[in-house]
C-alpha cells in the first residue's frame, strides 16, 4: 500500500460523504473481505529451464478449501477473523 493512494481514497470518500450530506461516525464505516485457502496445496519443487516464462507444477487435485473472513471499521476496530470450513451434511 502506498500512503498517497490511501490518502487519496479517504479524501474521495470524505468528498462523497460531504456531497451526499452523510454524517457518519468512523466506527459506522466498515469493510469486510474474504479469501479462500486451499488445504492441500504442496506442489513439488521444480527447477525450470533458463529463460522459461511459464512454470507448470502438479498438485494433489484436492480442491477442498476453507474461507477466512476479516472485517474492520474506519476507527481502527476489528473483529477476530472468522474461518468457515467444510462440514458434512
Amino acid at each position: 500500500m502506498e500512503k498517497a493512494k490511501v490518502n487519496k481514497y479517504f479524501a474521495v470518500l470524505k468528498a462523497v460523504l460531504d456531497e451526499c450530506n452523510l454524517h457518519v461516525k468512523p466506527s459506522s464505516i466498515r469493510n469486510m473481505d474474504e479469501t479462500g485457502l486451499q488445504l492441500d496445496h504442496r506442489p513439488p519443487k521444480v527447477i525450470p529451464p533458463t529463460g522459461s516464462k511459464y512454470l507448470h507444477s502438479r498438485t494433489s487435485g484436492n480442491r477442498e478449501m476453507i474461507t477466512v473472513i476479516g472485517a474492520v471499521n474506519a476507527a481502527g476496530g476489528a473483529v477476530s477473523p472468522h474461518v468457515i470450513v467444510k462440514e458434512k451434511t
